[in-house]
């Protein structure tokens, strides 16, 4: 699978239809055990209400789930009603067991299943059967695989719960099912949720000893027509392979489907899973902003670095007790004479970092402002007065996109002559592609630029490399009605926080100022990188 089309896997809109709360497994690291019951389905009433509502919202796939969502008594209905309104992508999620009888099966592609992801996590009976817990499971499972390939009209993958029993045979799952031409894996390293956590001791891994066995399950993602996906994996367990780090873009679904959790942090005060888990869990650095993000509610003691669009009176009176080190805003018009009537009260900001926008102002308006020496502008974009900012001698930051790094070479000498005003900001992207397109010839570009400092990058990448600080907020975050944008705080940690070190960067000089790059810098260029040019400690 090329990267253009997993990335587009990754964007496709999915609506997750929990259909039922009972398995016919009983998986001994069931992320739902706490919730699986006997006897507890949804009505088809209030499904067909959630369907129509994901329509009307515009997701584009549907993935029925459960417990175990083939068991369902009226499955068949369901993926019948998710086709009549207008789903083309209809997927499950499913041990696969029911699929083993060929009636039931040829009736749910026929309905409209387009794709069927079952779980397997064994390559023979004895090893699958321990894990899920059902004598006799993987010959169903095994069989309602084939019968799901023998209709030729539905998708069939793998999902493959790494664990302390199996990391030692991942690849020969792989190679067992690939007999049967099934080349997409999912690999889900195991979280401390449900049975998983107690059964702790059973299925927690040293990540070192698995590490050789897992490589041979890497490896298949480099065979041709191979598709190897990782799930809630440690990226740096994927040192070598890291095309396979899982896209940053899924901390949106992880975090939707933790949303009861956060909701009960609203009313209760308390992260309800936070406990010794945490030490293996893979969501911990969000959630450590999370909760970061609620003490700052109504204490701004602590912040250092306030990023806002708009420079507000309800801004200025949260922070009348604080004093944050950093106002990043927007250069407007608005913010210009907010600015200027406010000064003394902005006065407590040690650095101001107006962004550029299409306004433009005049030579007298940026006089106006960046008399202050606290105050520098950043540049995201090509300008026609770019050479009249340089050599007036304002603070300058330019965001090294493609843009700015051709309107930087146009004025090549000047940049040079007037290095000591000039910043660079190594840019951060969401989307894979939208980085590798960016990052071309970047890194040849700051060769040429050594004596100018660039922020979000690495020592051993560029010249005085150093890093905004974590403890920055935004305070559009906090909705009406103690509510949280959960969505917009996942896309501030993704471009502000999601930084990460190589296996090597323990021992190098500049490891404790250094964040290492960002998760997709790695994931193009590689921890390869950042070992090869730093200095080790003496």
């Amino acid at each position: 699978m090329d990267e253009q089309t997993k990335e587009s896997a990754v964007y496709d809109r999915r609506y997750w239809l929990k259909i039922s709360n009972c398995c016919n497994n009983n998986c001994i690291f069931c992320l739902d055990a706490d919730s699986v019951r006997t006897t507890a389905f949804e009505s088809i009433e209030r499904i067909e209400s959630r369907i129509q509502n994901a329509v009307n919202t515009g997701f584009t796939r549907l993935v029925v789930s459960g417990g175990e969502a083939t068991i369902h008594p009226e499955f068949i209905e369901i993926v019948q009603s998710a086709r009549k309104h207008g789903f083309s992508k209809i997927q499950v999620v499913s041990n696969g067991r029911m699929f083993s009888y060929p009636v039931f099966t040829r009736r749910a592609v026929a309905a409209g299943l387009t794709e069927a992801t079952i779980s397997v996590h064994g390559h023979t009976p004895g090893l699958h059967d321990r894990l899920s817990g059902v004598a006799g499971a993987f010959g169903q499972t095994y069989q309602g695989i084939v019968q799901l390939l023998k209709t030729g009209k539905c998708i069939v993958n793998i999902d493959i719960v790494v664990n302390k029993m199996n990391y030692r045979h991942v690849d020969q799952i792989i190679r067992l099912f690939s007999r049967l031409n099934i080349f997409e894996f999912d690999l889900l390293h195991v979280i401390p949720f449900g049975a998983a956590f107690k059964n702790r001791e059973k299925l927690f891994f040293d990540r070192q000893k698995a590490a050789p066995y897992l490589k041979k399950a890497f490896r298949y993602s480099k065979k041709p027509g191979f598709y190897i996906w990782t799930n809630r994996f440690p990226p740096g367990m994927l040192e070598g392979h890291e095309a396979l780090i899982q896209d940053p873009h899924k901390l949106y679904d992880e975090v939707n489907g933790r949303a009861d959790l956060f909701e009960g942090y609203r009313k209760t005060g308390k992260l309800h899973c936070r406990s010794e888990r945490c030490d293996t869990c893979f969501m911990r650095p969000l959630c450590d902003k999370y909760l970061w993000y609620e003490k700052k509610r109504n204490n701004a003691a602590g912040i250092d670095t306030i990023c806002t669009p708009r420079i507000t009176e309800t801004l200025l009176a949260y922070l009348a007790d604080a004093s944050p080190s950093s106002l990043e805003t927007v250069l407007s018009r608005e913010n210009l004479d907010k600015y200027l009537m406010q000064k003394k009260k902005i006065s407590r900001f040690q650095r101001i970092l107006f962004t550029m926008t299409d306004w433009k102002p005049s030579g007298l308006e940026l006089t106006k402002i960046f008399n202050d020496d606290r105050c520098a502008v950043e540049i995201t974009g090509s300008l026609q007065n770019v050479s009249d900012i340089i050599q007036s001698g304002i603070k300058t930051v330019f965001l090294l996109n493609r843009d700015t790094r051709q309107m930087i070479m146009a004025h090549y000498d000047l940049v040079q002559r007037f290095a000591a005003t000039i910043s660079f900001r190594f840019p951060v992207f969401e989307k894979l592609s939208t980085a590798r397109e960016a990052y071309e010839g970047i890194l040849e570009f700051l060769c040429l630029f050594q004596s100018i400092p660039v922020q979000e990058c690495a020592p051993c990448l560029a010249n005085g490399g150093f890093f905004r600080s974590r403890n920055a907020i935004s305070p559009e975050l906090y909705l009406d009605k103690g509510r949280m944008d959960l969505g917009g705080l996942v896309k501030e940690y993704i471009h502000r926080d999601y930084f990460i070190k190589g296996g090597r960067c323990p021992a190098c000089i500049h490891e404790k100022n250094c964040r290492g790059m960002h998760i997709n810098f790695i994931r193009i260029f590689g921890f390869e990188r950042l070992r090869s040019t730093c200095a080790p400690k003496s």
